[in-house]
Order: structure tokens, then C-alpha cells, then sequence
């Protein structure tokens, strides 16, 4: 096993509503080397948590309760305190979901799930 590339810590919105999520593997991904990470369930929820937090990165699944995962990262592309922010597709879906991932404006990256840490270290080496 080789040693993950070094990333400069960084604040991450996870906005997933997969409760059957192994705890104990979420934290070990999320907070890998000193993230800031921010969890909500739902759209509505992740609009509250910006209010006061504002992410480098926001990974985004793409069915959450309350709007779509691309009404959300819309949104959060309007928000003057989200300017910088990059928004990560997530899905469970190995096949294209029509109109997302050609969409570059509305995401950065498109990932599967699981996420790895291989994956979650190449998208913050970006950020």
C-alpha cells in the first residue's frame, strides 16, 4: 500500500443521503489528513450549511431528497460566497445520467460511488 499524495487540507461539503454508509469508513475517507467536512442529507440542508460555511469543494450526490444534486450544485454556483467552490457529481450509477456529465458548466468532476481515497485525493490535487 503506498502512502496518499499530500493535499493541503481543505473545507468539503458531502451532501449524501445514503445513511447505509459504513461510518466508520465515511469518517476515515472524509476527514482523511485534516479536512473541514460538512455533512448534509438533503438540498435544502446544504443551502442552510453554507450559510456559515463556505467549502472548497462540494461533493454532490446526484439523487438526494428535497432537489436533484444538480439543482443543488446550480445553486451553489449562484451564491456569491460559493463562487469558488467546486462541485463534485456523485452517483451509484456506472452509466451516464443523461445531460449531467456533459454538463461542465454545473460540476467540475464526475465520480462513482463508492468514492475512494485514490479519488477524493485527485480532485482536491486540482482544487
Amino acid at each position: 500500500m503506498t502512502a496518499p499524495p499530500t493535499v493541503t487540507p481543505v473545507r468539503i461539503l458531502l451532501v449524501d443521503d445514503n445513511a447505509r454508509t459504513p461510518r466508520r469508513r465515511s469518517a476515515r475517507c472524509w476527514n482523511w489528513r485534516g479536512h473541514e467536512v460538512k455533512r448534509a442529507q438533503c438540498g435544502p440542508d446544504a443551502l442552510a450549511i453554507v450559510e456559515s460555511f463556505t467549502p472548497d469543494v462540494a461533493f454532490i450526490d446526484i439523487s438526494i431528497p428535497g432537489m436533484d444534486g444538480l439543482e443543488l450544485a446550480q445553486l451553489l454556483r449562484l451564491r456569491a460566497q460559493c463562487c469558488q467552490t467546486k462541485p463534485v457529481a456523485l452517483t451509484g450509477y456506472t452509466s451516464s445520467v443523461s445531460g449531467i456529465q456533459s454538463d461542465e458548466r454545473i460540476f467540475d468532476r464526475h465520480l462513482i460511488k463508492p468514492l475512494s481515497l485514490d479519488d477524493l485525493a485527485d480532485v482536491l490535487r486540482y482544487l
